[in-house]
């Protein structure tokens, strides 16, 4: 756990306060801490790669559909 409580430790505390947005990490138990931590660092990866945004297409999508329809006016 000590492990554990040292990465915690070196994060920023946005990123603590993300990660122990379904629990604090310091009360959980040694397996629970490091799926969350693999959790939130597979999910980070994900959006980094933009595979996780799919919502960004489709607001890109109507943003020009509204600057078509502007440049129209």
């Amino acid at each position: 756990m000590q492990e554990v409580i040292l990465f915690y430790n070196g994060l920023g505390i946005p990123t603590r306060h993300i990660l122990d947005s379904r629990g604090a990490i310091p009360s959980k138990t040694i397996a629970d801490a490091k799926v969350a931590i693999q959790e939130m660092a597979e999910y980070s990866q994900k959006w980094h790669n933009g595979t996780s945004r799919s919502g960004s297409t489709e607001t890109s999508d109507r943003l020009v559909a509204i600057q078509a329809q502007l440049n129209n006016l």
